[in-house]
């Protein structure tokens, strides 16, 4: 299984303990089953997408911004 799919799954799970302690430890927090399953699918929604969204833009300005710099020092040095 690849590793994204086992982080997610993982994340998945323990967002689901966590609302079930909140439930729990939380007088105010009342839980029912469909608020329960529209919350994960929230959870686990953002979390794959976040990360994608956050990270990919960066990755390749950074890319871009790294070759500006290697060009600049091949001038530089040629």
């Amino acid at each position: 299984m690849p590793r994204f799919l086992m982080s997610w799954l993982l994340g998945l799970g323990a967002n689901a303990i966590a609302l079930i302690l909140a439930a729990f430890i939380f007088p105010g927090f009342t839980l029912t089953i469909e608020g329960f399953v529209i919350a994960l699918i929230v959870f686990a929604v953002l979390s794959a997408l976040l990360p994608w969204l956050v990270l990919n833009p960066a990755f390749f300005h950074g890319l871009l911004m790294n070759h500006g710099v290697a060009q600049r020092k091949s001038t530089l040095l040629g």
